[in-house]
């Protein structure tokens, strides 16, 4: 596209060229890429830089720069008159018949002239497949051994590799523009135009290519602007190809027409393996270009296809992570000119290598190869997300790939592909039931449960789920997925509140678990440390601790014999603070301290547990959940700044997924309102408290937390002096005592739910006697109910804190009525 704009970026390119040149050792200058990548200008760019030093050491030679477009040479003839024309002389016929004579006549010539030839062969890839290659690259060693007044330069599609010159011979790819070169490039072609926010998404979707940068500058800025940025994200995304090849521009500048005739030069044999490539979304490994081309090995693949499709440069290379990959537009071009003939076999390929490769990734997120596995994930993410879209497609022979996909990694999904998994077990429920598989069925069922529960933060509908699949599952003898759906549910009723349900279900999974074999399974670590929230929740905080402890002893012996496995295999072993799982446990024994009233050990857990959560980069709702904590911590002991900050950084995290999970969110609002409650900022108090209790009615109404979120919201309107609207808060929370009671005997909601109440009748100005005095009973039973419980539990602080409650209210009531009995 020949459209006036400066050279933008390659610095660090030419830098290279230039050091390479200034080396003074190399006559030959190979510059490789895909196509409009921008070779033919960025040599030209870079003989401009280097006309001054060949002038300074050339005085007496004038610089000739020969161009020669190799495209459409086709015949030894053609390239000698070629040659004789750009080097002023007429062929010399007597060179007729005979190979490669010619170059005699050339080399004499260039030997004799006064002047410094820089000889640019453009366009080379159109020879190397031509039966003029032999005499080009000849010709190019024989120009390399003039040495003096000559340099040459290639530039190709296809790699060049010298033998006979190597020492002399300099070459590089040319990759495509990164996003400041790219952001420059399109801001000078379309110097008229505001792009805003959607600058990145451009840059993004042009690939880095510089033809499309500057096609995409020269559209926004046609037509008086009427295409703005936003229309060209649209398009971009939806038709890129369309619309960066429209029909009002030249052949050569129109993106499609460019890639289609750069695909259509390989064989047909090569065209399908590298649609077949094209396939897989995102980078792929050599591995698995084996399983999905039916390679024998991996060295044959690597011999066979990988290094002449990387060598032609429809593949890059990335060192470091040893994997592959096809650029964007070339995978458009791809899928819209070159048809896969056999795609229910390579669908069954994919299908297989890439669940083969999540398995491994699930696996090794159990283990001490945690930060591997995550690393693992970022890299297949695309591909992964691709294998769930599959399930579409499901056939007889790929049914049992998306099965095992269900059963075995329902943990990474919900935790890492929860936007994307929810149709994929909608998918496996229909297949499971077309296919008439009730089991299958039931194992789908637990995962899609777990995914709505801790994912989606809909506990009702994962209950259901659970539920229904422990129908199926109980029929038959004891099983892990039985044990498992055990547990899950044990989980879920927790969530809900319903605490004596959830330890009688998690009970059972612990036993069967243990009943199975190993006592050190996932599964079982996982029983025991839900069996320690759930008695923390109870106020059994001391079967709560036997939990932990036990959890964490057999935890220890786990990353013991793991890191041993790690030292014969030459890993580095690992302590327990670069586990995720530890910073789970450290985190529930922090709730359990702070039930306890011990604030500061509760802090130190807490933090302990966020500090491995973030190193780990553990999944979202489980950084959320210490950061929650943490800041509740924080306020406890009279630090509100550094609590809203923690807590403002985990809006921030919970708003960015899509959809935001309720769940995190109601928690996060909950507590936001808390701390401001205790700065006395009842407005800021009230928006927060407004939302958590809005989203905790939809999934957990009878929690105690949703009765909490009420309590706390009861206080802010009676800070706002909105005592009606604070009095009938307060009474739906006291109504809920029964349940809220036998969920978590430990609460202290009900008990601050009625001393709004108290207070609402001591700020009235027409006290009500009785009424206030029938709360007060209620309130001196609920709080001796509380010391009851914590004598029992031999905490004295907590003793003595109800007590002093229960002091103060008495001493409140008192007062209040001895002045009314004045008055009257």
């Amino acid at each position: 596209m020949d459209i006036e704009v400066p050279f933008q970026g390659r610095e660090e390119f030419l830098k290279d060229f230039i050091i390479a040149w200034n080396a003074k050792k190399y006559l030959v200058y190979g510059i490789y890429g895909m196509r409009s990548v921008g070779k033919s200008r960025t040599v030209k760019k870079h003989i401009d830089d280097v006309q001054k030093i060949i002038q300074q050491e050339h005085k007496q030679l004038n610089v000739k720069i020969i161009d020669v477009n190799m495209r459409f040479l086709k015949t030894d003839k053609q390239l000698h008159e070629q040659m004789c024309a750009f080097f002023g002389i007429l062929p010399d016929p007597s060179y007729d018949g005979q190979p490669n004579a010619w170059f005699q006549q050339i080399e004499l010539h260039i030997k004799s002239a006064d002047q410094f030839f820089i000889l640019v062969f453009d366009n080379c890839e159109d020879v190397m497949d031509s039966e003029l290659k032999d005499t080009f690259l000849s010709f190019v060693v024989t120009l390399a051994k003039i040495k003096l007044n000559i340099r040459v330069y290639i530039t190709s599609t296809t790699q060049i590799l010298f033998t006979q010159i190597k020492p002399a011979y300099f070459y590089k790819t040319l990759e495509p523009m990164n996003d400041i070169e790219s952001k420059k490039l399109l801001r000078a072609a379309a110097k008229n135009v505001n792009f805003g926010e959607h600058l990145d998404k451009i840059v993004e979707l042009c690939g880095g290519l510089p033809l499309a940068l500057l096609m995409t500058g020269s559209e926004l800025e046609a037509d008086e602007g009427m295409l703005k940025p936003e229309d060209m994200v649209e398009l971009l995304s939806e038709c890129r190809l369309r619309a960066l090849s429209r029909e009002f521009y030249p052949k050569d500048d129109r993106i499609a027409d460019v890639y289609k005739d750069f695909i259509l030069r390989l064989s047909e044999v090569f065209q399908q393996r590298l649609a077949c490539l094209g396939y897989i979304p995102g980078s792929f490994t050599a591995s698995q270009v084996k399983e999905m081309l039916g390679q024998k090995t991996v060295a044959l693949t690597k011999d066979l296809v990988l290094i002449p499709m990387k060598r032609r440069n429809f593949i890059s290379f990335n060192s470091k992570t040893e994997r592959f990959d096809i650029h964007g537009i070339l995978r458009d071009c791809l899928s819209v000119y070159v048809c896969i003939k056999n795609i229910p076999a390579v669908r069954k390929r994919y299908c297989k290598t890439f669940t083969e490769e999540i398995k491994k990734i699930s696996r090794l997120m159990s283990t001490t190869d945690y930060a591997e596995a995550l690393e693992l994930f970022g890299q297949e993410n695309p591909n992964l997300q691709k294998l769930l879209t599959e399930v579409l497609y499901t056939s007889h022979d790929t049914y049992h790939f998306f099965i095992e996909v269900a059963s075995t990694c329902s943990t990474l999904l919900e935790n890492f592909m929860a936007s994307h998994c929810e149709k994929f077990y909608e998918g496996c429920l229909k297949i499971t039931s077309d296919h008439g598989r009730h089991q299958d069925e039931a194992v789908v069922k637990i995962s899609f449960g777990s995914m709505l529960t801790n994912a989606k933060g809909d506990t009702i509908g994962g209950e259901k789920y659970y539920r229904q699949a422990l129908q199926v599952l109980k029929a038959g003898p004891p099983c892990v997925k039985l044990a498992e759906v055990h547990q899950r549910l044990g989980w879920n009723l927790h969530v809900q509140g319903r605490a004596e349900e959830s330890l009688r279900h998690l009970k059972s999974s612990f036993e069967m678990s243990q009943s199975l074999g190993n006592k050190r399974t996932v599964l079982c670590l996982q029983s025991l440390n839900s069996l320690g929230v759930v008695c923390t929740f109870l106020g059994n905080f001391d079967d709560a601790e036997k939990y932990y402890t036990e959890s964490i002893r057999q935890n220890r012996k786990n990353l013991e014999e793991e890191n041993l496995e790690r030292v014969k295999q030459k890993k580095k072993p690992l302590s327990e603070d670069e586990l995720p799982k530890f910073g789970a446990i450290f985190n529930n024994m922090g709730i359990m301290y702070q039930q306890r009233g011990e604030n500061d050990k509760a802090l130190y857990y807490h933090k302990k547990g966020l500090d491995i959560k973030r190193a780990v980069k553990a999944p979202t709702t489980a950084l959320l959940v210490s950061i929650n904590n943490v800041a509740a911590d924080y306020s406890l002991l009279g630090r509100h700044d550094e609590a809203i900050e923690l807590l403002k950084e985990g809006e921030s995290i919970v708003l960015k997924e899509v959809p935001p999970n309720e769940s995190n969110l109601s928690t996060i609002y909950d507590t936001m309102g808390k701390v401001y409650l205790k700065c006395n900022k009842f407005l800021k108090a009230r928006e927060y408290l407004v939302m958590a209790v809005k989203s905790r009615e939809t999934y957990m109404a009878t929690s105690p937390m949703h009765a909490e979120s009420i309590m706390h919201l009861s206080q802010a309107e009676m800070g706002l002096k909105n005592y009606k609207i604070a009095r009938n808060l307060a009474e739906k929370v006291v109504s809920m005592k029964d349940v809220v009671t036998k969920s978590m005997p430990q609460n202290s909601f009900i008990s601050e739910a009625m001393e709004c109440l108290v207070e609402i009748c001591l700020q009235s100005n027409n006290k009500n006697i009785g009424r206030l005095q029938e709360i007060y009973l209620e309130l001196e039973e609920e709080l001796k109910r509380l010391i009851r419980l914590h004598e029992n539990k031999y905490n004295d602080k907590l003793v003595q804190h109800f007590k002093k409650r229960l002091m103060s209210i008495e001493k409140k009531v008192r007062e209040a009525v001895c002045k009314l009995d004045l008055t009257d």
